[in-house]
């Protein structure tokens, strides 16, 4: 089920970015009106009541208007102490969609967007099986965001907030 839904959201990107090509979409220098790019970010989140460092890889595209589109996988890294009193580190991992448009013009724009995401990789005891993710993303300048969102667990009849802050 989870390379399904991989597989699937990565087909539909593929789509969109590498679908035909309108040729009336050509920009002035022969280039079609989009841009691709890859990311990585780093941050940290509060989930739970319980701080987590963050790593996201994400693909995605800038059309001409500034709005993009991105898909990746975001990576939370919880902390937890076993029987012996030592640390383990427990990954979980969400796939990821975003929509994202442009608010300010300029070097340092600004991107305000929603997203939706989907428990693909547990790891400890922080999210059950089915988890959920739907959230606003809010860029700043020099790259700095601010996601704040609703996870929903167990066919959403457990609801609660995470705030992450990515650099």
């Amino acid at each position: 089920m989870k390379k399904s839904l991989f597989f699937i959201a990565f087909t539909l990107f593929s789509a969109i970015v590498f679908g035909q090509q309108n040729p009336e979409t050509k920009t002035e220098d022969g280039g079609f009106e989009r841009e691709l790019f890859l990311d990585a970010t780093v941050g940290g989140g509060l989930i739970r009541n319980t701080l987590a460092p963050t790593l996201d890889i994400t693909m995605g595209t800038e059309f001409r208007s500034g709005d993009r589109i991105k898909l990746g996988y975001s990576s939370l890294f919880f902390f937890q102490q076993n029987q012996e009193g030592n640390f383990l580190v427990r990954p979980n991992g969400f796939v990821f969609g975003e929509y994202l448009w442009k608010q300010k013009e300029g070097q340092n724009s600004l991107y305000s967007g929603f997203g939706a995401a989907a428990l693909v990789h547990k790891r400890g005891n922080i999210f059950e099986k089915n988890a959920f993710k739907l959230y606003h993303l809010r860029t700043f300048k020099s790259g700095f965001a601010v996601e704040a969102g609703l996870i929903f667990e167990n066919d959403f009849k457990k609801v609660f907030p995470s705030l992450v802050f990515k650099f």
